[in-house]
């Protein structure tokens, strides 16, 4: 992913560190804000000099910045354009990993929490509702790997040790959801912003899918309106096309003059 917003991703075909929507979700763009030093404008965020928390948070494996400037050390220009250049990070953060040490916090504590110099995503979750499992272990582990199935979902294989949080460097938006093994599962908000499933200890398979119910409704609604448009032109010129109703029995039937039977 890209950490800066807006339409300069789409040049070099990365994925912006935002997410899937075009939008920012409110939780990326107050932690954009709360780890900027610098001001931004409202529709951007961007990072001057991003630190190696949002990097490993963020996953972001590609940089947009000036093309006479590295924007991070170990940054390698790959490609240019105009006034930008895309960079390329060496260490990158895995898609998904799983931890098996976590915390309960507030959402205002969570933040505070990944923004501290000595945070580390990979060893602690910091989560903002119980999981509903115990840590048998903090130095348990397993193996993670993520695959995007599409635009709206992802598999997620996992052996476990121990009990654990499946970190999925995806942006947490209600409208995702999971299932562990064909089973319905929370996803969880993790690190602030991040998703977080939580799994047994074992060989799991988690599916992630986006499910957004209003994009149904306005689906719904463009039907019925545009359903009743064409009902309404049609009716428009049926009429219009019908004969007058007096014209046509007079001139077909053929009225006898009164008088006469």
């Amino acid at each position: 992913t890209e950490t800066a917003l807006g339409e300069r991703a789409v040049p070099f075909r990365v994925e912006a560190a935002q997410g899937y929507n075009p939008v920012q979700q409110l939780r990326f763009w107050t932690f954009a804000r709360a780890a900027a030093s610098g001001w931004m404008r409202y529709n951007h965020s961007d990072f001057d000099e991003p630190s190696r928390q949002v990097l490993d948070l963020l996953q972001v494996g590609w940089l947009v910045g000036p093309a006479n400037r590295a924007p991070v050390e170990g940054a390698s220009p790959v490609v240019t354009e105009g006034r930008l250049a895309l960079y390329r990070l060496r260490d990158v953060s895995p898609r998904a990993e799983l931890v098996t040490s976590w915390v309960v916090a507030t959402p205002d504590d969570a933040l505070r929490r990944v923004l501290d110099p000595g945070f580390d995503p990979s060893v602690l979750a910091i989560l903002e509702q119980d999981s509903g499992l115990s840590p048998d272990s903090p130095t348990g582990g397993g193996s993670v790997v993520y695959r995007t199935l599409s635009t709206q979902s992802a598999e997620v294989v996992v052996n476990a040790s121990t009990p654990g949080i499946v970190l999925v460097r995806n942006a947490w938006d209600p409208g995702w959801r999971a299932s562990v093994d064909g089973r319905d599962a929370p996803v969880l908000v993790a690190d602030f912003l991040m998703q977080g499933v939580p799994v047994p200890a074992g060989r799991h398979t988690v599916i992630l899918q986006y499910d957004d119910p209003w994009v149904g409704y306005g689906l719904l609604a463009s039907g019925l309106w545009l359903s009743a448009l064409l009902g309404t032109a049609a009716l428009l010129r049926f009429h219009r096309r019908r004969p007058d109703s007096l014209g046509s029995t007079g001139e077909g039937v053929g009225l006898r003059p009164a008088g006469h039977s």
